[in-house]
């Protein structure tokens, strides 16, 4: 569907019959730890997460208050913010980063139990959480059905998972994807984000993988993403999309997707299994 030349390669957006959109060729878990090492996201210590806290906040507010209590775990935390947010919210909190750095810097400013590495790498007994989120994190998986597969896995039964990623189908996104095709410059979509984004997700894509996962939703958002947008010279191209990260637009069309699922109960399975 699109090229990207990235690091000196070239990279692709392919979509599958069935609607999923993909990095084509697909990143290895080298690619994907070269891509997140060294310098990745140090722009947020000392103080450059909390911009995030508003964010977070809403997060939060999703999950219902008698449920803001047991065992937790944020998966690509970075500096352990969220995390740290959800111990405030009642939770026993914990993170997986897989840049060592950070993930120091988060257990060392925060107070947290972070571990290092990928979630493929990552073990736990069975039904050991509470909550497991994956905050624009699911899209970065080198598979994402395995992910989802095991986060049910490390659920308690009836737990829940929350999700957040891009609606590379969303107005904005078609925006900017028409800004591309037109003018013949692939950059230019920023909204498409491969090879740093292997899976591209819609809503019904994304609520596809939940189901053969064993999830049952429980709430779904949008959000419009105001910093996503062109700077300089070429900033004003961008004036025609803010309209879709005002408030009361991004929470109808926004292309920000938050999902709160929860671990299916098998058939005659109680509250009290």
């Amino acid at each position: 569907m699109f090229r990207r030349a990235f690091k000196g390669r070239d990279w692709w957006l392919a979509q599958c019959r069935c609607g999923l959109r993909f990095t084509h060729p697909a990143p290895g878990l080298d690619d994907l730890l070269e891509f997140y090492s060294g310098s990745y996201h140090s722009e947020l210590l000392d103080g450059g997460d909390r911009k995030f806290a508003a964010k977070f906040k809403t997060y939060i507010s999703m999950i219902p208050p008698d449920a803001r209590r047991g065992r937790s775990l944020d998966v690509g935390c970075t500096t352990g913010l969220f995390p740290a947010m959800l111990r405030d919210a009642g939770f026993d909190a914990e993170g997986l980063e897989v840049n060592p750095a950070i993930a120091a810097w988060g257990r060392a400013h925060y107070g947290l139990s972070i571990t290092e590495g990928t979630f493929e790498e990552f073990a736990a007994p069975d039904g050991s959480f509470d909550l497991i989120t994956m905050m624009d994190v699911l899209e970065h998986t080198i598979d994402p059905l395995a992910a989802l597969k095991k986060v049910n896995q490390l659920l308690r039964p009836g737990g829940l998972a929350m999700f957040s990623f891009p609606d590379i189908s969303a107005p904005k996104s078609r925006y900017y994807k028409m800004l591309a095709r037109v003018t013949g410059r692939e950059w230019l979509w920023i909204t498409c984000a491969v090879p740093l984004h292997v899976w591209e997700f819609t809503r019904a894509t994304a609520l596809t993988a939940f189901g053969r996962a064993g999830f049952e939703p429980v709430r779904f958002a949008r959000t419009g993403q105001p910093e996503e947008r062109l700077i300089g010279k070429h900033g004003f191209l961008s004036l025609p999309a803010l309209a879709f990260d005002l408030p009361a637009v991004g929470a109808v069309v926004g292309i920000g997707m938050i999902f709160l699922m929860r671990k299916a109960r098998a058939a005659g399975q109680t509250s009290a299994d």
